[in-house]
């Protein structure tokens, strides 16, 4: 019986040395925004309660109001709740609003910075920090939309991180804003007098498995027929 045992160990440390966890748990995101150029009174709110992911947004607001308030910026991240996806497969990160309220000319922002940040609980260590610039186009309300939707762009390319936990690489990206996997945008374009949502993903890759060396491989292949040698010679002794 302690034979057959060894020799499932040996089996498991050939096949399974190998294995990558295929699950991913995604357990925080959040938002934080910074460094808005232009804009009067530019105000930070946090923790605003929304509908969406953890229910927590994080704003930026600017402008003078006319009676509907600032306009400006939400992020909300998608957790907790935990996240749970494959490696390779895409995932949903957070919701960004526009918040498009009639404000006085000259009282716009033109840009602005946010800070994402995401935490895993599988596997532990998997985190990052993201930092981009959003150019916000604050349009004139005459003559009226589509000429008069605000326009806001995002960048041409998001940066990745990559990490070594256990021996294996993970590369954390993100991969741009829109309203599904499939049709990213560069510009989100918001009506006037409404708030406008977009959403965010990402995919954290790996790459493929490594195959054991040969000598190794000989090695423990050697060990396995030593094993069933064994076996068998224990079980046909009289």
């Amino acid at each position: 019986m302690k034979k057959f045992l060894v020799f499932l160990c040996a089996v498991t440390l050939v096949f399974g040395v190998v294995g990558v966890a295929s699950a991913l748990t995604l357990s925080s995101v959040d938002g934080s925004w910074s460094n808005t150029i232009g804009g009067t009174g530019v105000i930070y709110p946090v923790d605003v309660v929304v509908a969406y992911g953890n229910g927590l947004e994080d704003q930026v607001l600017w402008g003078t109001g006319t009676g509907w308030g600032q306009s400006g910026l939400g992020f909300t991240g998608i957790a907790p709740p935990l996240s749970v996806f494959g490696i390779g497969e895409t995932f949903e990160i957070g919701q960004l609003q526009h918040f498009n309220n009639p404000i006085l000319s000259g009282t716009a922002a033109s840009s602005t910075d946010l800070t994402i940040s995401l935490i895993f609980s599988d596997p532990t260590g998997l985190a990052g920090t993201f930092d981009f610039t959003f150019a916000i186009d604050e349009t004139p309300n005459a003559p009226g939309p589509p000429d008069s939707d605000d326009i806001i762009t995002f960048p041409s390319s998001y940066p990745d991180e990559t990490f070594d936990i256990g021996g294996t690489l993970y590369t954390l990206q993100l991969l741009g804003f829109g309203p599904d996997p499939s049709n990213l945008i560069d510009q989100f374009q918001s009506p006037e007098g409404g708030t406008n949502s977009t959403l965010l993903f990402g995919q954290i890759t790996t790459p493929s498995a490594p195959v054991p060396e040969p000598a190794t491989m000989l090695l423990l292949g050697s060990g396995l027929v030593g094993l069933v040698g064994l076996g068998r010679k224990k079980f046909f002794k009289k």
